[in-house]
């Protein structure tokens, strides 16, 4: 089997970033971590839902830091007002045209 693989990749290399390379083999690392995935003869999976659940609420724990929060504040969304404010001040911004003109 290793010899059909290194024949493989010297006729058909994979040309893909190492990046894209590096996320397949993350995914596939986590589905097989997987305790309760079947896969049958035709192709199709299952899991238990209850322990895909329980991946996503350790998954959002982990990366809940990433959440914006409501109460923060936050300088990208003051940047957008000001962008407006600096359109509605200078006169050479033409106002939009309506379907009625």
């Amino acid at each position: 089997m290793n010899l059909l693989t290194s024949l493989w990749s010297i006729v058909c290399p994979d040309r893909r970033p190492e990046r894209e390379k590096a996320r397949e083999r993350k995914f596939i690392q986590a589905a097989n971590s997987l305790k309760t995935l079947r896969v049958t003869p035709e192709g199709g999976m299952s899991i238990d839902p209850e322990e895909l659940r329980e991946q996503i609420i350790a998954s959002r724990e982990q990366l809940k830091h990433l959440v914006y929060k409501p109460g923060a504040s936050s300088r990208s969304f003051k940047a957008a007002g000001d962008v407006q404010v600096e359109q509605e001040a200078n006169p050479a911004v033409e106002a939009p045209v309506s379907a009625i003109d």
